[in-house]
């Protein structure tokens, strides 16, 4: 269980838009150990902040938290991967903790998406991840603009 003290704030940081989904729906139902009112910009931080953490800390370690410290929660589906934060900007962390996620969450997201017929077709076995990120990117080129998809009965930008 992550503890986390009033004060404090979460760094909610996924690596995909699977995982920023699925945290969306626990924070819904409040099934966390924490409300969406202690994330940071009350929100989940997307996959930029995943792969640059120079940018998260230069957008969120910059600040003043009144004394709080922020609990950083890194939500991946591979273990070994370590966030960086560095000094000085690491005596604003309170600790990083790493939630994994199988690669079964990318499969719900083919299902909830209407792809699973689309993904058994496949020549070339992909990662269900691979998969959904290419599918997505096309989706977004053919429409040009800003796409919007339901997933598990959320909006997703």
């Amino acid at each position: 269980m992550i503890d986390i003290d009033d004060g404090d704030y979460v760094a909610c940081i996924c690596e995909g838009h699977s995982e920023i989904t699925i945290m969306n729906l626990l924070l819904g139902d409040d099934s966390l150990c924490f409300k969406r009112e202690k994330l940071l910009n009350g929100e989940v931080l997307s996959t930029r902040y995943y792969r640059d953490s120079n940018l998260f800390c230069n957008r969120y370690l910059t600040m003043d938290y009144e004394g709080g410290r922020v609990v950083v929660l890194v939500i991946q589906d591979r273990k070994g991967v370590k966030y960086s934060i560095k000094n000085p900007y690491s005596e604003k962390v309170r600790f990083i903790t790493y939630a994994i996620t199988a690669p079964e969450v990318e499969m719900l997201m083919i299902h909830s998406l209407g792809y699973y017929e689309d993904y058994k077709k496949q020549k070339t076995k992909l990662k269900p991840s691979t998969y959904l990120s290419n599918k997505i990117k096309t989706k977004r080129q053919q429409s040009n603009q800003k796409s919007s998809y339901r997933i598990f009965g959320l909006n997703m930008i």
